[in-house]
């Protein structure tokens, strides 16, 4: 290149141009890859998967969610997850002298709720004894 020549800037794809020596053509695509790079870590995926919209998993923070069994508590979970919140969840049941019932009935609630946010942290709390 000749000096104080204007450098050309390369085109997209070119460094898988330049590894593999494919064809690159961005018009009509094959398969379209997309690459998110964040502080600590970097994401490459091809499929888009559509979510339920909100903030990203982590960006407003961590809070602890009770979950009791009935609806309002996981829907509270999720909303708080919805806008970016790391939830780790906690049920209280009445162990040792109540069935596993609640207990395996708040391991589905987490389940579904691990669609959001990939995994959960779920405390169960023996409250019998207490009681």
């Amino acid at each position: 290149m000749a000096p104080g020549a204007p450098r050309r800037r390369p085109t997209p794809g070119w460094g898988i141009v330049e590894r593999t020596g494919a064809r690159v053509d961005l018009r009509h695509a094959e398969l379209e890859i997309h690459v998110e790079v964040l502080p600590a870590e970097t994401f490459v995926y091809v499929n888009r998967v559509a979510g339920p919209g909100g903030l990203p998993v982590g960006a407003s923070g961590t809070v602890v969610a009770l979950l009791s069994g009935g609806i309002d508590s996981p829907v509270a979970a999720w909303r708080m997850m919805r806008r970016g919140c790391r939830a780790t969840l906690v049920h209280f049941h009445g162990a040792p002298f109540h069935s596993r019932a609640s207990q395996d009935k708040a391991r589905q609630m987490v389940a579904l709720l691990c669609r959001y946010q990939l995994s959960a942290r779920l405390h169960l709390v023996a409250f019998g004894e207490v009681y």
